[in-house]
């Protein structure tokens, strides 16, 4: 993929947060969300959302795509704060060729000759970032908005805040995990509660 270009060097991306859990992990329980997927560090890799801002920043060659989140844990200094909780620093070609093979989410994949088109985004393993609440970056809002793209003076001020803590992706996989197997226990509970 190209490097940046129009001026911007990274992308704001929304993701629900699973309110009530002290790590940032997506809501794997209430809404069954598939991303940001941590898994394989990806965005729009098994669900389609926020297509055409994806498709944006991989037209503008974007190396960083910030995740971003509303953050809901009672009792706790950043609840109800919209934090940066993260990046996934955009993986060289092999990988995202790689991942065009198995995509779920039906979004265009990735073709060495039209990088631009594809519609998910992938992170490199050692060079993407995830850090807890307390060290996430606070995204300050005007006027009940805030912007999509971040340029590069505003990126690395983000990158920089962020790389002061501890890389915590393993736990946020791990805490996947556990969410992933109390739904479905719950839910087949259920099943077998009303059959």
């Amino acid at each position: 993929m190209t490097r940046s270009r129009k001026g911007s060097a990274g992308v704001f991306q929304y993701f629900y947060h699973c309110a009530g859990e002290e790590l940032p992990v997506r809501d794997v329980v209430n809404r069954q969300k598939t991303e940001p997927h941590y898994e394989n560090l990806t965005e729009n890799w098994c669900g389609r959302c926020m297509n055409g801002r994806i498709r944006s920043a991989n037209r503008r060659g974007v190396e960083y795509l910030f995740l971003v989140t509303h953050y809901y844990r009672k009792d706790h200094r950043m609840n109800d704060k919209l934090l940066v909780v993260g990046f996934l620093f955009r993986a060289e070609d092999r990988v995202w060729r790689n991942l065009s093979r198995s995509l779920r989410s039906g979004v265009t994949g990735y073709e060495s000759s039209k990088p631009q088109d594809c519609g998910f985004f992938a992170g490199d393993e050692t060079k993407s970032h995830f850090v807890s609440a307390d060290a996430a970056f606070v995204l300050r809002v005007k006027n009940g908005r805030w912007k999509y793209f971040a340029d590069e003076a505003e990126t690395k001020k983000i990158v920089a805040h962020l790389k002061k803590s501890k890389n915590i992706l393993p736990e946020l996989r791990e805490k996947v995990r556990e969410l992933k197997a109390q739904t479905s226990q719950g839910n087949r509970e259920k099943r077998c509660k009303t059959s």
